[in-house]
Protein backbone atom coordinates (compact mmCIF):
# COMPACT_ATOMS: atom_id res chain seq x y z
CA UNK A 1 0.00 0.00 0.00
CA UNK A 2 1.26 3.43 -0.98
CA UNK A 3 0.30 6.62 0.83
CA UNK A 4 -0.96 9.69 -1.03
CA UNK A 5 2.33 11.44 -0.31
CA UNK A 6 4.36 8.53 -1.66
CA UNK A 7 2.19 8.38 -4.79
CA UNK A 8 2.79 12.09 -5.38
CA UNK A 9 6.55 11.61 -4.89
CA UNK A 10 6.59 8.74 -7.40
CA UNK A 11 4.57 10.80 -9.87
CA UNK A 12 6.96 13.73 -9.55
CA UNK A 13 9.98 11.44 -9.87
CA UNK A 14 8.59 9.94 -13.09
CA UNK A 15 7.80 13.36 -14.61
CA UNK A 16 11.30 14.64 -13.79
CA UNK A 17 13.32 11.52 -14.66
CA UNK A 18 11.61 9.73 -17.55
CA UNK A 19 12.57 11.59 -20.71
CA UNK A 20 10.16 12.31 -23.54
CA UNK A 21 12.21 13.28 -26.59
CA UNK A 22 11.13 16.17 -28.80
CA UNK A 23 10.36 13.70 -31.58
CA UNK A 24 8.06 11.61 -29.36
CA UNK A 25 6.47 14.75 -27.92
CA UNK A 26 5.75 16.08 -31.42
CA UNK A 27 4.27 12.71 -32.38
CA UNK A 28 1.88 12.86 -29.42
CA UNK A 29 0.79 16.37 -30.42
CA UNK A 30 0.21 15.25 -34.02
CA UNK A 31 -1.84 12.21 -32.97
CA UNK A 32 -4.05 14.32 -30.71
CA UNK A 33 -4.52 16.98 -33.40
CA UNK A 34 -5.48 14.36 -35.99
CA UNK A 35 -8.37 13.32 -33.75
CA UNK A 36 -9.91 16.78 -33.94
CA UNK A 37 -12.90 17.28 -36.26
CA UNK A 38 -11.10 19.70 -38.59
CA UNK A 39 -8.39 17.16 -39.46
CA UNK A 40 -10.81 15.20 -41.67
CA UNK A 41 -9.56 11.91 -40.23
CA UNK A 42 -12.72 11.24 -38.23
CA UNK A 43 -15.65 9.81 -40.19
CA UNK A 44 -18.88 11.77 -40.33
CA UNK A 45 -20.75 9.44 -37.99
CA UNK A 46 -18.34 10.36 -35.21
CA UNK A 47 -18.46 13.54 -33.25
CA UNK A 48 -15.00 14.38 -32.02
CA UNK A 49 -14.19 16.47 -28.99
CA UNK A 50 -11.11 18.60 -29.43
CA UNK A 51 -8.10 16.66 -28.19
CA UNK A 52 -6.54 19.67 -26.55
CA UNK A 53 -3.77 19.98 -24.05
CA UNK A 54 -5.21 17.49 -21.56
CA UNK A 55 -5.26 14.67 -24.12
CA UNK A 56 -1.64 15.37 -24.94
CA UNK A 57 -0.59 15.60 -21.28
CA UNK A 58 -2.40 12.44 -20.24
CA UNK A 59 -0.91 10.46 -23.13
CA UNK A 60 2.58 11.76 -22.40
CA UNK A 61 2.31 11.02 -18.68
CA UNK A 62 0.88 7.56 -19.27
CA UNK A 63 3.77 6.80 -21.62
CA UNK A 64 6.23 8.00 -18.96
CA UNK A 65 4.67 5.68 -16.38
CA UNK A 66 4.80 2.76 -18.81
CA UNK A 67 8.49 3.41 -19.46
CA UNK A 68 9.15 3.65 -15.71
CA UNK A 69 7.34 0.38 -15.03
CA UNK A 70 9.45 -1.24 -17.74
CA UNK A 71 12.58 0.09 -16.00
CA UNK A 72 13.44 2.65 -18.67
CA UNK A 73 14.23 6.34 -18.28
CA UNK A 74 12.87 7.26 -21.72
CA UNK A 75 9.59 7.01 -23.63
CA UNK A 76 9.45 5.19 -26.96
CA UNK A 77 7.02 5.70 -29.85
CA UNK A 78 5.75 2.18 -29.08
CA UNK A 79 4.76 3.33 -25.56
CA UNK A 80 2.69 6.09 -27.10
CA UNK A 81 1.09 3.82 -29.71
CA UNK A 82 0.16 1.18 -27.12
CA UNK A 83 -1.47 3.73 -24.81
CA UNK A 84 -3.18 5.97 -27.36
CA UNK A 85 -6.46 4.02 -27.36
CA UNK A 86 -6.89 3.61 -23.59
CA UNK A 87 -5.95 7.25 -22.96
CA UNK A 88 -7.72 9.00 -25.85
CA UNK A 89 -10.76 6.84 -26.62
CA UNK A 90 -13.12 8.81 -24.38
CA UNK A 91 -12.27 12.00 -26.28
CA UNK A 92 -14.18 10.81 -29.36
CA UNK A 93 -17.94 11.07 -28.98
CA UNK A 94 -20.38 9.28 -31.25
CA UNK A 95 -23.71 9.48 -32.88
CA UNK A 96 -25.93 8.04 -30.11
CA UNK A 97 -27.62 5.64 -32.56
CA UNK A 98 -24.47 3.59 -33.12
CA UNK A 99 -24.19 0.30 -31.22
CA UNK A 100 -21.49 0.23 -28.50
CA UNK A 101 -19.36 -2.37 -30.34
CA UNK A 102 -19.38 -0.17 -33.46
CA UNK A 103 -18.33 2.85 -31.40
CA UNK A 104 -15.34 0.94 -30.04
CA UNK A 105 -14.37 -0.33 -33.49
CA UNK A 106 -14.59 3.14 -35.01
CA UNK A 107 -12.58 4.64 -32.17
CA UNK A 108 -9.81 2.05 -32.55
CA UNK A 109 -9.81 2.66 -36.28
CA UNK A 110 -9.55 6.46 -35.94
CA UNK A 111 -6.74 6.27 -33.39
CA UNK A 112 -4.90 3.63 -35.43
CA UNK A 113 -5.16 5.80 -38.55
CA UNK A 114 -3.83 8.83 -36.63
CA UNK A 115 -0.85 6.81 -35.36
CA UNK A 116 -0.18 5.39 -38.83
CA UNK A 117 -0.33 8.84 -40.42
CA UNK A 118 2.14 10.24 -37.86
CA UNK A 119 4.52 7.30 -38.35
CA UNK A 120 4.36 7.60 -42.14
CA UNK A 121 4.91 11.37 -42.08
CA UNK A 122 7.92 10.88 -39.79
CA UNK A 123 9.37 8.22 -42.07
CA UNK A 124 9.09 10.53 -45.09
CA UNK A 125 11.07 13.24 -43.26
CA UNK A 126 13.94 10.88 -42.39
Amino acid sequence: VVTKGEALEISEFIRENVVVSREVSRSIIKIVRLLRPESGLIKEELYSWPGGERGYLFLERAAQVKAFLEKRDYVTPRDVAELAFPVLNHRIQFNPNLPPAEKIRLTRDAISRAIKQVIESGARKS
